[in-house]
C-alpha cells in the first residue's frame, strides 16, 4: 500500500513538472482552434503559461504579444489571461481576459491593430484602408445574448478608397460604443480630413457587424455627388465580410 502511494505521488509530480514546463507552442494551438485559424500565433517562446509570440492574421496582422495565465481558475473551469507587450517599450496589446463557457470578460483593454486588417476579411470588397484601429475598453462583458460596458475605436490616419480612386483621408474616426441588451453600438464622427463623418456601428452579441456612414465633403462649394456612403456588413456564418463605398448623394 505504501509503495502504491509513493508511485502515486511521484507520478502527480512528474505531470504537474510536466505541464508547468509545457511549450508556448500549445498556446499556438489553441489560439488557431479557438478562432477556426483566423488568427495563428507563430515564433513562440516561454511555456503555456508564460510564453511569447506574434498573432498572425492573413498577409497583414502581425502582433507581437506576451501572456501569462493564471492556472488555479482552470479548476473551476475558467481562464484567466493577462495580455502585455512583448517588450518593455511596447503599449500595445494589454488586456486582461476572464472566459467561462458561454461567458466572456474584458478588463483594461488596450489594442491598437492595423486599419488594412479589414482587408484580408472582404478581400473581394475592391475597398482599401490603411492607417491603426486603437481599441481601448476599461470594462466589457459578453455573453451569446448580451454585451455589458464600455469601448471606444479611434482609427488614426484614418484613408479609405476604391482601389481605383485616389484615397479619401478622414482624419481620426472616434466611435464611442455601450453595451445595451444583444448590442454594442454608438455614433461615430471624425476630427480632421477633407470629409466630415457620421454614422452608427453596431457589433451584435451573436457576433455580426453593422456599419453604415456617410462622408461629406467639408468645401461648402463640393456638389452633393461627392458624398460617399460606405457600409459593412457581416454574420456569424458568413466566410466574409460585406463591405462597400459608393458614390452619391446622402
Amino acid at each position: 500500500m505504501r509503495r502504491a502511494i509513493l508511485i502515486f505521488i511521484a507520478a502527480v509530480a512528474v505531470a504537474a513538472v510536466v505541464i508547468a514546463v509545457a511549450p508556448a507552442s500549445l498556446a499556438g494551438v489553441a489560439v488557431a482552434r479557438a478562432t477556426n485559424e483566423v488568427l495563428t500565433l507563430a515564433a513562440t517562446d516561454g511555456t503555456l503559461w508564460r510564453g511569447r509570440g506574434t498573432l498572425v492574421a492573413g498577409s497583414t496582422l502581425r502582433v507581437p504579444v506576451a501572456w501569462s495565465i493564471d492556472p488555479w481558475p482552470l479548476l473551476r473551469g475558467e481562464l484567466h489571461v493577462q495580455l502585455f507587450p512583448s517588450s518593455a517599450a511596447g503599449r500595445s496589446p494589454r488586456a486582461e481576459i476572464s472566459a467561462r463557457r458561454d461567458a466572456l470578460a474584458l478588463r483594461g483593454v488596450d489594442v491598437t491593430l492595423p486599419a488594412d486588417l479589414v482587408e484580408s476579411l472582404a478581400p473581394r470588397s475592391g475597398v482599401r484602408v490603411t492607417g491603426d484601429v486603437r481599441l481601448t475598453a476599461p470594462s466589457l462583458d459578453w455573453t451569446p445574448v448580451s454585451f455589458g460596458g464600455e469601448a471606444r475605436v479611434e482609427w488614426q490616419n484614418a484613408l479609405i478608397a476604391l482601389s481605383a480612386d485616389p484615397g479619401i483621408r478622414l482624419g481620426t474616426v472616434t466611435a464611442a460604443l455601450s453595451g445595451a441588451g444583444d448590442r454594442l453600438s454608438g455614433r461615430v464622427s471624425n476630427e480632421g480630413g477633407a470629409f466630415d463623418v457620421r454614422g452608427q456601428l453596431t457589433l451584435l452579441a451573436n457576433g455580426a457587424p453593422d456599419i453604415s456612414i456617410t462622408m461629406t465633403p467639408r468645401d461648402g462649394d463640393s456638389p452633393p455627388a461627392q458624398a460617399r456612403t460606405l457600409t459593412l456588413t457581416g454574420g456569424p456564418g458568413a466566410t466574409g465580410l460585406n463591405l462597400g463605398l459608393q458614390l452619391g448623394p446622402r
